[in-house]
């Protein structure tokens, strides 16, 4: 039967539809459906109620959904319940929302899945759909949860007993059958396009595959023993032939009309006969469960639909066989900080109640007690915890009084009452429409509203339909009412942060706005990128104890929880003891033999593997890990580890706080008569503190102001507490003084009298996953919660006392994590450049990556309170904290709750150790505990040592450590082999194995491995050996009870997966790209399927995606190919979301803000700006990394044999070199135009006029083959030279034949890399390229003839040389170097009157000054004459700077200032904004006014980051170095600066970390500073600037430094209006230790954002030249500076609207043209639309929106303050440019001014001024009319903008202009009046009749329904029913295209 389409015929789709069964009659009367089977009741304990609906669309109002269907299933009980036609498109915010009322409905233990059919990713309605909702103890149960990819059903595993369960599934069936005719939007359509997307070319009916697919889910669970139950609206009868097939399948049945007559059975479907609705059960399991079942009467459901609701009552004991608990809610707060009235009511009241107590005297009394006695006894002990539970229950009963106390808005009862009338007018409504009598459901809603139900009769459709819309119109007046009441109370708020804070409550609104914006942005973020958490509401547990592991020989014992690895020692033999080790997968279980001192396995052979089971009870959980964890922190007690022994006992006695505790910091304790071993005496040794240690005292007491520090910065969110004293009720406490007075002295007690709090004894274990959604026991970790308060004070003496002063003490510099400015990235940094080093100087290198197991849980609490006296803890501070832990009542927290039962140490039994992790001082405590090992580990292990090739810089060191991560290292020194190097690496890993024993720890040995370089000569090369060259070779390492442990070998281009990134010997990057590229997959796959804002999807890009996927790239070196793979991702999955066509220019997107792009995000680009900063801060650091870079890179220099820094001059290709950090880094700033200047590099140089470096002209030569050049720089390497000079003869004039026999090699003094003899054929290729480079003259000469140089060498330059010759020359003395090798003494020559010959005059231990080498004849008399004449001269400088910042003073009278003792100094900088100047002026005069020396210059650098900043740094730096350089350090010297930041970070003493290093100038500040420290007595103050402004006083007669600074502003501006824009780049700082140059410009400030400017400015600049068709003069003449200005406060989607139109991206005709798309205007349909006719279109509305908002932009910056002559000449010419007639064209002012602004404003073009592309031009003409600002009556500058400002607001008022006509554009192209939609519809008409008649061509068969219509009716359809029939078709076109594809690729079978 074809269905009626009304929508077909030409009127539009309703916005809600029925899908209707065939068998229902149009105008049937029928009857109210009554209740059928058991009635609904009140549900007992001890059921579970199960229930459906179809409910015909889900209810939504404003941001909730299903509001109305939530109560009821409050109301009527339901556990499970289904709804079916959601009607709703579940986007990812309609899931939230959904998610968000069910946990405030049901306390956050609602568990939910929802599903639609495939929809645009748009919200709104959406046919089909279904949900499922479990809530209260039910969802504990839930343990699995999905959903068809139809959106036909959803499902949930329930568990039961013993892994066995329900699978629950809510289905939906559509009513309409293949080849019936249907909408191109209801559900069936949907189904059918989405199973042709997903392959199926001829796709069943949907009908009967959502029966396939729940098949296949009710089939797995079956499998696993779980019971299907399936709620269904079949849309047809039980004995339908596919239903009654599928039923049969899986046993299922109606299990409502299965005990009962179904003959009378009412229908469940108010326009059908029959039951389409079922809850179908599997077997008797389910039927012996049922209690109640039934059928509710029509309305009685979960809202008024026209299905009635189905239901099922079930036992829980007879379903389930066990017990389930409710899940536990979110961690309650009484309140939240930003709900500021409530948290003044709590401080109110707590204040109240602590004055009503006397809490403040009775803490003061109990305190004076304590300290009169100086000591506590029981009774002190009893009074303190006393008076702690009552001021406990003091915060508890104030924070429970505001909770329980409504202050706020909430849900208004009206607002409720609202909603149930609109129900019960709808409800009345369906019961006219369907003829219907009223149901009881409906009559007790009526007599719940007191309402009168009219009689049936007297009520028509209209009238009823009338009453649900005024029902809507109350609603909303009510709505409106509650929001004036949740006004108000926000204003109330506000108005009481802003009395607290003293600012003003509109800008406290507008913040709390925009804080709750982000936080909601933030929140749905974290939703859709984080993997969903559960609570612990499971856990796996193993059914066998013993478990063999064939390859590894060991067995595995699992006790109580944990695994314990058992060794080897004979067949089938085990040892007895064993270390706790997580066993490897493919583990068998067998049966074992324990005796006294043996295990032996019975059946090796077996294969059976391991199983587990579900643990889900409660108390089974809560039984299960409590033995785990005590047996976990029992474990180094039970393995005897040395520290836990009888032996070291007396040392931890009264907590490691003892007598014997003092003797061993004090050095006195007497080593030898304890029984310890030498290990553990020496860590004793190191325990002793150092004399700058033993001044070291921390304050036991903790001030008030630390207090509030701490609650400050702390998370209120964080959770702690088992007191439920959260830390929101902590931080509102610490803002009042009395309180957190009073609290801060209260937690200090404990400690400073050495005794515990009970309170602070009760600690809660929460376990978290180590892997996600692994649950298994023994691999799962505890995380601690501790009071807060507790905390707090740790927090503070450890990271503000303890940890500072071993810092200062001189902890390892090998030992990262937990430290300041040592993170894990500066770690992986170091661990890539040794072993880059490594393979530059081609020697062994050996690593053991060990990880430590359990690390906090096996530290031990009383021998960390000796680290911490050692640093200045206090006994009783020390004592307190171990005894603390020590004494711990734990708690266990899962899904159900924290638990009743604790566990704790008990008499007798076991000790616990371990520092609970989640505790502050952890890091601290570690990191001082491993440094002591570290250094031991290296005074007494030879690990790696990196040298410069000179010889003055070295690096050595045993390993890195990050926390409990140690990479231990070793080399082989004496033979360079692999035997030598695993040798070595096993001595070092055993000790460090043996180090960590003696605190406890132990190695997680299954984690371990080892992994190296060792190399082998083959073909000149030296190349890594593969393991297959020492397989032989093993690495075992023992633990303290000798058992040994074969370690894993790695292969050397496998990656370590540590710090964050997966690091290679090889630095092979692949594995860590393809683990980057997985994760952008993975984010951009959840960014794909969900619906954002463009603000939104920008925040999720720049704030989620790029700082996960980027967080390595500071280390790594990805191609661009790479990185263009990750690029794609990223932008097919924003772009859309940004609202950006994926075919627009990279180059516009990726360009700065300044120059009109968004900046998107460049992968190339990030790479590149992480990785440059990450190096430069570390050399401006100026630690380990710093000279472990160094190295490297002097190394990579040697390497390259080039002569100038590699770094700095970086267009000289070095890629014959080891690829690595270096390499790229060079590569990187080349393109970039950029490069790095580090100082005191060691770099080779030149040895002569016109020498040259070999490789850099090999590199040269045109045609060499990559490989060629590599041969050549082999065989320089192996001849030790550098430059020609060092191959050439001494006369320099050829080159001797015996340089290229393959056994000279010259006599350097350098450390070269290891090189094996290069062969033959690269000996040819290299005295080839030479002959090329050099000798290219004489390319003929034979092997052993002398090669002439083309250029003969002239002059020696007074130069380093790393040769040594065999003698030397001044004018007056040769040094002749001794024939046998020894230390070099050299026999020293003396010319002998003016005769050319020299005679002995003894010896020398160092070359004389300025000498270079000669060749000499020896006489007959033992006399040598020189071959050579002395010719020396000084080596040029050939780096260009600017020295403007170094010229010569110009006054400089400096011996009267060197006569004075005291001197006075003023410096002050200026800047001009408009011309990017700067310049400063410094005066240095005794206080008497002698010796005025003064001195002005510019600064340089890049003149966009130019301020006044850096221009008064300048002049303090340079006043600073004039009076070094000139010995004035030593006096006694005030400087005054009238910059009062200048004047605070140089007075600063903060040692620099990578962090600050980030902030502006800090180059400068760093180099001052270093200069400072020479001076004896330098004093720099502020003092107030400009102060001739402010009054009249005449100059004389103001003090001597106000006079100086008035004249250091004048002669700076000065020097600022005299100075030119430098050309040459300035001169490093003096300090700075390296700077980076982009271009000629010197980089100070904002490194990332100049990086990004260098790498995408480029390309943009010839792009916009293009574009605005100008040469690039022309285009740097734009005012590009107030682009950026102006577009960095634009929101996202602003700023992507402006860039469009800027650059000729916005969807107007000419870009439709492109695409084949309609181009004529939608406005006046008279021709193509382009940008310009946006403003000429001849539509009235248009032309009348152009002059309002032209005459609208000239009101605004009158308002503005901008010149009458300027807004009025830019009004003219926006005016001229787009046709309008000037309104107002009277001024007369400056009209040859105004003339030039128009002139150099026609230059760009005519389009140029309303694309916003201004001239420089009108800024200068705003700089020559701007005036300084006056100042008010209080003396305060009146704010007023600058020109710059000025100009943003012109450019502000042109795109104020743009939008208001994109607006109106936009009105009209959707309207009615749209000339593009009248022809856009044609189009689509024409496209519809041509799929009709060539649907064979276009489509598949299968496909052919959709479009099977009458051409005329076709013609009638509606707009938008074509538009999404078009869609479909299309969809299905594509998909056909690609079939046809595949099948011709396909071969054929012959």
């Amino acid at each position: 039967m074809q269905l009626r389409l009304p929508w077909a015929r030409g009127a539009d789709n309703p916005t809600t539809r029925e899908e209707r069964n065939e068998e229902s009659i149009e105008n049937e009367n029928l009857r109210d459906i009554p209740e059928y089977g058991d009635k609904i009741g009140p549900k007992i304990d001890g059921l579970v109620r199960i229930g459906f609906q179809n409910i015909n669309g889900i209810t939504r109002s404003n941001e909730l959904v299903g509001m109305e269907e939530l109560e009821a299933i409050r109301e009527m009980q339901f556990d499970l319940t289904g709804m079916i036609e959601t009607n709703i498109n579940w986007t990812h915010d309609a899931r939230n929302y959904f998610h968000t009322a069910a946990g405030l409905r049901f306390n956050n233990t609602a568990r939910c899945v929802m599903v639609n059919t495939k929809g645009n990713g748009e919200e709104g309605y959406l046919p089909g759909g279904t949900a499922m909702i479990s809530q209260g103890k039910f969802s504990g149960r839930v343990i699995s949860r999905g959903m068809d990819t139809l959106g036909s059903f959803t499902w949930m595993a329930i568990r039961g007993k013993k892994d066995t369960g329900l699978i629950v599934v809510t289905a939906y069936r559509v009513c309409q059958k293949a080849g019936t005719r249907s909408g191109p939007d209801t559900a069936f359509t949907r189904m059918c396009v989405q199973m042709r997307e997903e392959g199926y070319k001829n796709p069943d009916d949907p009908r009967n595959q959502v029966l396939k697919n729940m098949s296949s889910i009710l089939e797995e669970w079956m499998g696993k023993g779980f019971h299907p139950l399936v709620m269904i609206d079949s849309n047809s009868d039980i004995n339908e032939a596919k239903l009654r097939e599928f039923n049969d399948l899986h046993g299922l049945s109606d299990l409502i009309t299965t005990s009962r007559d179904s003959t009378n059975a009412p229908p469940t479907y108010a326009r059908g006969k029959q039951r389409i609705d079922f809850i179908l059960g599997g077997d008797e399991h389910i039927e012996r469960a049922i209690v109640n079942s039934g059928s509710l009467g029509l309305h009685d459901g979960l809202k008024a639909s026209d299905h009635t609701m189905q239901f099922l009552d079930l036992d829980e004991k007879l379903l389930f066989r066990d017990d389930s608990f409710t899940p536990m809610p979110g961690y309650h707060r009484e309140f939240k900080l930003y709900d500021s009235k409530r948290k003044t009511q709590f401080i109110e009241s707590l204040q109240e109640a602590y004055e009503r107590q006397r809490i403040a005297e009775r803490v003061d009394e109990i305190a004076s007690r304590m300290e009169e006695k100086n000591c506590v006894d029981d009774e002190d002990i009893e009074a303190y915890n006393k008076l702690d539970e009552e001021i406990v229950e003091l915060i508890r009963s104030a924070a429970a009084k505001v909770g329980r106390v409504d202050f706020g808005y909430q849900r208004s009862p009206d607002l409720c009452i609202a909603g149930k009338r609109i129900r019960m007018h709808k409800s009345i409504m369906s019961c006219i429409r369907n003829n219907i009598r009223y149901t009881q459901k409906l009559k007790s809603l009526a007599e719940e509203l007191e309402y009168d139900l009219p009689t049936q009769e007297n009520i028509t459709m209209k009238q009823a339909l009338t009453n649900v819309c005024e029902a809507w119109k109350e609603k909303r007046i009510i709505e409106k009412e509650d929001g004036e009441r949740r006004a108000k109370w926000l204003d109330e708020i506000c108005r009481e942060i802003a009395r607290e804070t003293g600012g003003d409550a509109d800008k406290v609104y507008k913040r709390m706005i925009q804080c709750a914006l982000s936080k909601g942005v933030f929140k749905r973020l974290k939703s859709i990128l984080k993997r969903e958490w559960s609570a612990l509401d499971y856990i796996e547990v193993p059914n066998e104890i013993w478990y063999l592991d064939k390859k590894g020989d060991e067995l595995y014992e699992f006790d109580n929880g944990i695994f314990v690895a058992h060794s080897k020692f004979e067949e089938n033999l085990y040892e007895t003891y064993g270390t706790i080790k997580v066993p490897p997968k493919d583990v068998v279980v067998v049966e074992v033999e324990i005796s006294d001192d043996v295990i032996h396995v019975k059946n090796p052979e077996s294969i059976q593997q391991w199983t587990w089971t579900k643990v889900t009870k409660p108390d089974e959980m809560e039984e299960w890990l409590m033995r785990r964890n005590k047996r976990h922190l029992q474990q180094m007690y039970i393995e005897q580890s040395p520290p836990t022994t009888k032996e070291f006992e007396p040392i931890l006695v009264d907590h490691g706080t003892s007598s014997i505790t003092d003797e061993i910091l004090n050095g006195t304790v007497d080593l030898d008569s304890l029984d310890l071993s030498d290990e553990m005496k020496l860590l004793l040794q190191h325990l002793q503190r150092t004399p700058e240690e033993n001044e070291m005292h921390i304050p036991s007491r903790m001030p008030r102001e630390a207090f509030q520090e701490v609650m400050k910065i702390q998370n209120e969110n964080t959770s702690s507490s088992p007191s439920a004293l959260h830390y929101t009720l902590w931080k509102a406490i610490a803002e009042v003084d009395e309180l957190a007075e009073i609290h801060a002295l209260w937690v200090s007690i404990p400690f400073m009298y050495g005794f515990i709090c009970e309170r602070h004894k009760r600690e809660i274990d929460c376990m978290l996953e180590k892997k996600p959604g692994v649950r298994q026991i023994h691999i799962m970790r505890i995380i601690g919660l501790m009071e807060a308060c507790w905390n707090a004070y740790l927090k503070w003496a450890y990271n503000k006392h303890v940890m500072p002063n071993a810092e200062k003490s001189g902890l390892s510099s090998n030992q990262w994590g937990g430290r300041r400015g040592r993170g894990a990235i500066a770690c992986a940094m170091r661990k890539l450049m040794t072993w880059e080093y490594y393979r530059f100087v081609k020697e062994t290198i050996l690593a053991f990556p060990g990880d430590l197991q359990s690390n906090f849980d096996r530290m031990i609490p009383s021998f960390n309170s000796i680290i911490s006296m050692k640093y200045g803890m206090t006994r009783n501070a020390a004592r307190c904290r171990a005894a603390t832990v020590e004494a711990f009542e734990r708690s266990i927290r899962t899904a159900a709750g924290t638990s009743e039962r604790t566990y704790r140490h008990e008499d007798g039994e076991i000790k616990l150790g371990g520092e609970i992790q989640g505790k502050p001082d952890n890091m601290q405590l570690w990191a001082m505990e491993s440094s002591l090992l570290l250094k031991m580990h290296e005074d007494h292990c030879h690990g790696v040592e990196l040298k410069d090739p000179t010889g003055t810089m070295s690096s050595k060191r045993t390993g890195d450590a990050y926390v409990d991560d140690k990479d231990t290292l070793a080399s082989a020194p004496e033979t360079n082999t692999i035997e030598e190097g695993v040798e070595n690496i096993q001595t070092n890993a055993q000790f460090w194995a043996l180090l960590i024993t003696l605190v406890g720890q132990a190695f997680a040995f299954h984690k371990c491995f080892w992994q190296g370089l060792c190399w082998m000569a083959l073909g000149g090369y030296y190349v890594i050996k593969t393991r297959d060259k020492f397989e032989d070779l093993e690495v075992w390492i023992q633990d303290h009870r000798g058992k040994a442990t074969k370690i894993e070998y790695r292969h050397h281009d496998k990656p370590n997966d540590g710090l964050g990134l997966r690091l290679c010997p090889t630095a092979n990057q692949k594995p860590e790209y393809e683990k980057r590229l997985e994760q952008t997959k993975t984010l951009t796959s959840k960014i794909k399927g969900t619906s954002f804002k463009i603000g939104e999807a920008w925040t999720a890009l720049k704030v989620c995606v790029l700082p996960a996927v980027t967080y390595p790239f500071a280390l790594t070196r990805f191609t661009k190919r790479q990185l263009g793979r990750l690029n794609t991702l990223i932008e097919e999955a924003f772009l859309p979301k940004l609202g950006i066509n994926r075919k627009m220019s990279r180059k516009v997107l990726r360009a700065p803000i300044e120059l009109g792009g968004i900046a998107l995000p460049n992968m190339q680009t990030i790479q590149d700006q992480k990785g440059i900063v990450n190096v430069m801060r570390q050399l401006q650091l100026g630690k380990e990394i710093a000279t472990d870079f160094r190295i490297l890179l002097a190394q990579a220099q040697l390497d390259s044999g080039l002569v100038h820094p590699i770094l700095d001059k970086t267009d000289i290709d070095i890629s014959y070199i080891e690829p690595g950090m270096i390499v790229h880094l060079h590569d990187r700033l080349d393109t970039l135009d950029g490069s790095i200047v580090i100082e005191n590099q060691w770099c080779p140089q030149l040895q002569r006029i016109h020498d040259e470096s070999i490789m850099e002209k090999i590199s040269k030569l045109p045609g060499v083959r990559p490989r060629e050049v590599q041969h050549a720089n082999q065989c320089r390497k192996y001849m030790r030279v550098i430059t020609i000079a060092e191959l050439s003869s001494i006369c320099g004039r050829h080159i001797e034949p015996t340089r290229f026999n393959g056994r000279w090699r010259a006599n350097s003094r350098l450390r070269w890399p290891r090189q094996p003899a290069p062969t033959g054929p690269m000996w040819d290729t290299f005295r080839r390229l030479i002959k090329r480079a050099f000798c290219s003259r004489n390319m003929n000469r034979s092997k052993d003839q002398n090669i002439p140089l083309d250029k003969p060498l002239g002059s020696w330059y007074n130069a380093d040389r790393h040769l040594e010759y065999d003698a030397y020359r001044t004018q007056n003395i040769i040094c002749k170097r001794p024939q046998e090798e020894g230390p070099s003494i050299y026999e020293r020559y003396e010319m002998v009157g003016e005769a050319n010959y020299f005679t002995r005059q003894g010896d020398r231990y160092k070359l004389p000054y300025k000498s270079h080498p000669i060749s000499i004849t020896e006489g007959r008399e033992g006399h040598f004459h020189p071959d050579n004449q002395y010719d020396i001269v000084d080596l040029p400088n050939d780096t260009q700077y600017e020295t403007t910042e170094e010229e010569e003073t110009e006054i400089s009278p400096t011996e009267v200032l060197q006569e004075s003792e005291e001197l006075i100094a003023c410096s002050d900088g200026s800047y001009d904004p408009i011309e990017q100047k700067a310049a400063f002026n410094w005066r240095i005069v005794t206080p008497t006014e002698q010796g005025l020396t003064t001195s002005s210059a510019p600064v340089n650098t890049n003149p966009k980051y130019l301020n006044s900043y850096r221009a008064e740094f300048a002049g303090l730096r340079g006043v600073i170095r004039y009076m070094r350089k000139n010995n004035l350090h030593r006096k006694k010297i005030t400087l005054y600066c009238d910059g009062q930041s200048c004047v605070n970070a140089l007075n600063s003493n903060h040692d620099f970390t990578a962090a600050s290093l980030e902030r502006a100038e800090s180059d400068i500040i760093q180099s001052t500073q270093k200069m400072m420290k020479d001076f004896k007595d330098l004093t720099i103050e502020w003092i107030k600037g400009h102060q001739d402004d402010d009054d009249e006083m005449n100059i004389e007669d103001r003090p001597l430094p106000v006079r100086l600074n008035i004249q250091c502003d004048l002669a700076a501006k000065e020097c600022l209006k005299n100075c030119m824009k430098p050309t040459k780049r300035a001169p490093p700082l003096e300090g700075a230790k390296a700077t980076l140059y982009l271009g000629t410009n010197m980089v100070t400030a904002e490194m990332s954002e100049q990086i990004h400017y260098a790498a995408e400015a480029p390309t943009m600049m010839k792009h916009i030249q293009d574009h605005l068709r100008r040469t690039s003069e022309t285009v740097q003449e734009i005012n590009w500076r107030i682009i950026g200005r102006a577009k960095k406060r634009l929101k996202p989607h602003e700023s992507i609207r402006i860039m469009k139109m800027m650059y000729g991206w916005l969807n107007i005709g000419t870009q439709k043209q492109k695409m084949g798309q309609i181009e004529v205007c939608p406005c006046c349909g008279k021709e193509t639309e382009t940008h310009h006719h946006l403003y000429t279109c001849t539509n009235d509305t248009m032309k009348q929106t152009l002059n309002d908002s032209i005459a609208a932009a000239k009101t605004k910056l009158v308002k503005q303050g901008i010149p009458s002559d300027i807004y009025n000449e830019f009004i003219e010419q926006i005016c001229l440019a787009t046709r309008v007639e000037h309104p107002d064209d009277t001024y007369t002012e400056n009209r040859n001014r105004m003339n030039k602004i128009r002139e150099q404003q026609s230059r760009l073009g005519e389009e140029a001024l309303l694309k916003g592309f201004l001239h420089i031009e009108w800024t200068k003409a705003l700089n020559e009319v701007w005036t300084p600002p006056d100042t008010d009556n209080d003396g305060k500058k009146i704010h007023k903008k600058d020109p710059l400002e000025q100009s943003v607001c012109l450019l502000r008022a042109l795109w104020d202009i743009f939008e208001a006509q994109w607006a109106c554009r936009n009105d009209i192209l959707h309207g009615k009046e749209s000339h593009v939609i009248e022809k856009d519809t044609e189009r689509k008409t024409n496209r519809l009749l041509e799929f009709r008649t060539k649907k064979y061509e276009l489509l598949r068969r299968s496909d052919h329904w959709m479009i099977e219509y009458p051409a005329d009716d076709i013609i009638k359809w509606s707009r938008s029913f074509k538009i999404r029939t078009l869609q479909n078709l299309e969809k299905l076109k594509r998909i056909y295209d690609k079939e046809k594809q595949q099948e011709r690729r396909r071969p054929s079978p012959n």
